[in-house]
């Protein structure tokens, strides 16, 4: 069915469902609109509703938002208004008041609902804007596509994470999606059990796309058509191929006639199959044509490299499948700036630096060093996020090498980086690091630079106004005594007299000079 033969039905029983209940207009006639349906073209323009009241009267929850928790239910709250649609009133008093609706040009369709109360008595009135007719589509023209247009999409069904709002993952030859809100074959929510949809089956579903931060969903889809899997993973070994060389084995349910992995080009020099044994599936009377069952044995080649795997695409019938076979590797220490150099991938690798930012609740950390002092990398996702972590703390972890669009991240949503070792930094006002006794204990200080006494090597004197700190060098982390990375680092960064500099590092005195010896660059903001 059509997207607008559905817009069509459900406004016909909306009309019905009004005119049946007794807190409606259609009964008690506290509120009229001389229509309850209007639309604005697609090149833009207005529409015009006029509002004829017994009392004062206002628009109230006009604009449905979908917030999404962390366990993958949903919220539904609502706003002022969709940001597409602009009101020249939002409210009125007794008698007549006509309302205009604008919007501007869209390449799409789109539509909302809104309520007009008074007396406590409410009205709808629902406006569309451009064609609602679902355009068929692949994932990457959905990607490209604007907000609020309805597409059409065929995929495979990739790790549903939510079995009662129906939330997944659809993937193409393009791309993947994010299919956020499934709904049942009434049109109903909460109810995505009843579709019978497993991984690995190939459907087709339309749906508004919405952006949600930086993720793009098709919301709430209607399900078109399911095509199911011959072909389905069952599970893999818990743990990775030893470095040393071993087997990887994978456990695959298939209808077809028999199960065919292909070994990727790029990992034939360390990778193939050296067994694959099949079981008969057992007909019972509630199961006639059960799955049969193989089990796939990889083996894996010595590893002195890092971390490597490999998507192997398994056949059955006309279902494909890609296996992840991963083994294990040494991991690579490396600065900041070389762990931006390298390739996006499953090798792992082993960064330190300074905390410069925290997010507990989602879990990332962002670092510097002295290759990389102010451009930071993100460690997303921390599986291990230590209690109490903040700036100027140093720590040491290891992960991947990611990306999201320019963001160089280390770790992804399936690989969560580890967090190593943290050495803990106290934060202090500059009269508490006075104070402090001497000792190798990390003191986090900020203050303005009052003074630059030795640009070269950063000796400068840091000031609240009242206290002044010496710092015998300014550097960024990890940057070896004596070398010329520790030079001119104060210049290098712009940082000059009056900017607000984060620092840490030990307290200690010289010939009866209290000074910070030696202070790692957390952040700095230029004067004002």
């Amino acid at each position: 069915m059509k997207l607008k033969h559905i817009f069509a039905a459900a406004l016909s029983l909306l009309m019905v469902t009004a005119c049946n209940d007794d807190n409606t207009i259609g009964t008690l006639g506290d509120i009229e609109l001389d229509k309850s349906y209007v639309s604005i073209p697609a090149q833009g323009g207005d529409a015009t509703v006029t509002v004829k009241a017994a009392g004062d009267w206002q628009f109230d929850k006009v604009f449905q938002v979908i917030t999404k928790k962390d366990d993958g239910t949903k919220d539904t709250t609502y706003n002022d208004t969709p940001t597409w649609l602009k009101l020249d009133k939002a409210s009125g008093s007794a008698g007549e008041t006509k309302v205009t609706l604008h919007a501007d040009a869209t390449n799409g369709g789109r539509s909302t609902q809104l309520e007009i109360v008074c007396n406590g008595q409410r009205q709808y009135l629902n406006v569309m804007q451009g064609d609602q007719t679902p355009q068929e589509a692949t994932v990457a023209d959905v990607l490209a596509g604007p907000d609020g247009k309805t597409f059409r999409v065929t995929g495979t069904v990739e790790d549903i994470y939510n079995t009662t709002y129906g939330n997944w993952y659809l993937r193409d030859k393009t791309g993947r999606l994010t299919i956020y809100g499934t709904l049942d074959k009434e049109g109903k929510a909460k109810n995505f059990a009843s579709l019978g949809i497993e991984n690995g089956d190939v459907v087709t579903v339309e749906g508004p796309k919405t952006t949600y931060g930086t993720t793009v969903e098709l919301v709430d889809v209607t399900v078109i058509k399911i095509t199911k899997a011959m072909l389905k993973l069952v599970e893999t070994q818990s743990a990775p191929a030893s470095k040393d060389g071993g087997d990887f084995v994978v456990k695959v349910a298939f209808k077809g006639k028999s199960v065919n992995p292909v070994i990727p080009d790029d990992a034939k020099n360390w990778l193939g199959v050296s067994s694959i044994k099949t079981f008969a599936g057992v007909p019972s009377k509630t199961v006639t044509n059960p799955a049969d069952t193989a089990l796939i044995t990889f083996h894996c080649q010595p590893n002195s490299g890092s971390a490597r795997s490999a998507e192997v695409p398994v056949t059955s019938g006309t279902t494909t499948l890609k296996a992840t076979v991963k083994q294990a590797g040494n991991v690579q220490q490396v600065t900041l700036a070389e762990f931006r150099n390298q390739p996006v991938g499953t090798a792992e690798y082993r960064i330190s630096g300074v905390v410069t930012k925290v997010d507990t609740k989602n879990g990332n950390i962002w670092v510097n060093d002295y290759t990389d002092p102010t451009g930071t990398v993100e460690i997303y996702k921390v599986k291990n996020m230590p209690a109490g972590l903040k700036a100027g703390d140093i720590v040491t972890a290891t992960g991947v090498r990611a990306q999201y669009k320019t963001t160089v991240e280390m770790g992804d949503g399936t690989n969560h980086p580890v967090i190593e070792k943290v050495e803990s930094a106290k934060s202090v006002t500059l009269a508490g690091f006075n104070a402090a006794p001497d000792g190798s204990e990390l003191l986090v200080i900020t203050g303005t630079v009052k003074e630059i006494k030795n640009g070269k090597y950063g000796n400068i004197y840091v000031t609240d106004g009242t206290n002044d700190v010496y710092v015998y060098g300014v550097y960024g982390y990890g940057a070896a005594k004596g070398s010329a990375d520790r030079q001119n680092f104060l210049a290098n960064q712009g940082i000059g007299v009056g900017d607000k500099i984060t620092l840490v590092g030990p307290k200690t005195t010289y010939n009866g000079t209290v000074e910070m010896n030696g202070g790692y660059y957390v952040s700095h903001t230029k004067a004002q």
